[in-house]
């Protein structure tokens, strides 16, 4: 009489099972964090050539009219009329955009503001950072992500490199921690000294714990949030140099826009099908 005791071949089946399903979890465990590395690694890659673009399209106004443009464009009664994303437009492929719009009026104006919302939405890879969320507010106007340094960007600037020693030190534009406000609104400028990843009214991604800065000379740096005091007070940029306080003042809140008062737009399409002459009509709202 054998004294070996076999095992049914469903309990093998069992085991391997078993086994199989622990092999996957551990090459799930072990993949995950790859994954999620290598998704956050791309995300910093877009959020990089957005700033390039950005830097590249500045740099080409400055090249055109020798000082940066506006940080704001106010009438003397106080009107926000544009940003200083707006005066960059032609310097990132939009043109035919800018050509459209009327600067003689502000940009949320009823008749144009949807030029604005689908201007901003087809360029979205440029102004939004894509490891920060939300992107549209309930308006279906778009947050940025990004904004100006406000010693270079504030209400009416007119800032020039050698007047204002602006050297490539000097902090152009970067992450905007929290606050944000839709591109186009004429108060995208934030201040330095507040610190990277420390108030939501200052620069940071929290996201990432750090900011990704465009700086004076065309180059994107990793700034962390404990900087030096002397590489802060840098990339600020001379304090004989900083705007007064009404210049960098911005409304605490921006109410949302009324979407029933929008003017529609109607692309009207040239023959050639190039779009080198199309056209747009205004259609105002029911009633």
């Amino acid at each position: 009489m054998s004294n070996d005791v076999s095992v049914p071949a469903r309990e093998y089946s069992r085991i391997g099972v078993i086994v199989t399903i622990l092999v996957l979890l551990v090459v799930v465990c072990l993949c995950v964090p790859a994954i999620q590395q290598a998704r956050e690694a791309a995300r910093r890659s877009q959020s990089r050539n957005g700033l390039k673009q950005i830097g590249l399209a500045l740099s080409n106004y400055y090249d055109s009219f020798s000082r940066f443009p506006p940080g704001g464009v106010f009438g003397r009664d106080g009107t926000a009329y544009h940003s200083w994303t707006s005066s960059i437009a032609p310097y990132l492929d939009a043109s035919p955009w800018y050509n459209q719009v009327d600067f003689s009026i502000p940009w949320d104006d009823p008749r144009q503001v949807d030029l604005f919302r689908d201007w901003v939405g087809q360029q979205s890879h440029i102004w939004t950072n894509p490891s920060v969320s939300p992107v549209y507010r309930a308006d279906g106007l778009v947050f940025g992500h990004y904004a100006g340094n406000q010693t270079i960007f504030y209400r009416n600037s007119s800032v020039d490199r050698f007047r204002h020693g602006v050297d490539s030190g000097r902090l152009l534009v970067a992450d905007a921690l929290g606050n944000q406000i839709p591109v186009g609104f004429p108060y995208e400028w934030r201040d330095v000294n507040l610190g990277f990843v420390a108030s939501p009214d200052g620069f940071g991604c929290r996201p990432r714990k750090n900011t990704e800065c465009l700086m004076a000379d065309g180059r994107v740096d990793v700034i962390t949030s404990n900087v030096d005091a002397t590489v802060l007070a840098a990339m600020a940029g001379p304090a004989e140099h900083f705007p007064d306080s009404k210049e960098v003042a911005k409304p605490r809140d921006f109410p949302l826009i009324d979407v029933s008062r929008i003017w529609r737009i109607k692309w009207i399409p040239n023959e050639d099908h190039f779009g080198k002459s199309d056209r747009v009509r205004r259609v105002p709202p029911p009633g």
